[in-house]
């Protein structure tokens, strides 16, 4: 006895789409652009500990033909915390990166970096920020 397999119709247009969106999510992933990292470094100088929280923000804009995307944004260290106002920067336009620094029990030199990929030639980048604490 042979059995013959007859494939649902929904199922086949459902896969069809399935294909489809993921190979078009993949292209777009795949296009390369270029950034512009207005603040890549940033000297806060000398600081007080009783400045128990720093705010800092970075620019970072989007000059290639396609849209970045960011991700991955990590610091170096637990004080301080990271936020962007988008992950996806069309071109032309621009993002900040704001962090969030914590100087409580932190005294003398303190450097934080921060990376993110995007969808760039280098594909990771870093921020430094730093600053002496007294």
């Amino acid at each position: 006895m042979k059995i013959k397999f007859i494939p649902n119709p929904l199922f086949l247009i459902c896969f069809s789409f399935l294909v489809l969106f993921v190979s078009c999510l993949e292209k777009k992933l795949s296009q390369n652009t270029r950034i512009k990292i207005i603040n890549k470094t940033i000297d806060l100088g000398l600081l007080s500990k009783s400045d128990s929280l720093v705010e800092v923000s970075h620019i970072i804009k989007n000059i290639g033909e396609h849209d970045l995307f960011l991700s991955e944004l990590k610091t170096s260290c637990g004080c301080t915390g990271v936020n962007i106002d988008k992950n996806a920067i069309k071109p032309g336009d621009s993002t900040f990166v704001r962090l969030d620094i914590d100087l409580k029990d932190k005294y003398g030199p303190l450097g934080i970096y921060t990376k993110f990929v995007a969808n760039t030639k280098e594909g990771y980048h870093s921020l430094f920020i730093k600053m002496i604490i007294k």
